[in-house]
């Protein structure tokens, strides 16, 4: 499931530096992983964080619960 939120982040990055729909700098970076255990009970699902906005580069991270049987 992480490597489907992966490869559609990087489509959807891809469409808005290619359409101009926002403002992507191309030094940005998007970052899609499990979340780490410490955090996956302070969110249900997902989470993004977004690199800094004083910053024109940086990670934007994105956290996903793994799937749950």
């Amino acid at each position: 499931m992480v490597e489907w939120y992966r490869k559609t982040g990087e489509r959807l990055v891809a469409y808005a530096r290619a359409t101009g729909l926002f403002d992507v700098p191309t030094e940005y970076k998007l970052d899609v992983t499990v979340t780490p255990a410490p955090l996956r009970s302070g969110f249900d699902g997902a989470a993004y964080y977004p690199p800094r906005r004083s910053r024109k580069t940086g990670v934007g991270r994105f956290l996903r619960n793994a799937h749950r049987q």
